[in-house]
């Protein structure tokens, strides 16, 4: 039986990113069952 892990990933907005997060899970024959995209905007006071 395969262990169940959650994870939570943060980087720099961008090309590439997801692209790279998914070739290792890939690697390590993991399973990726949902994807969550929580975008976060930063607002800055000036």
């Amino acid at each position: 039986m395969k262990q169940r892990i959650g994870l939570e990933a943060r980087g720099e907005a961008g090309p590439g990113f997801l692209h790279q997060l998914t070739g290792v899970i890939a690697r390590h024959a993991g399973d990726i069952v949902p994807v969550e995209i929580i975008e976060s905007v930063v607002h800055s006071r000036t």
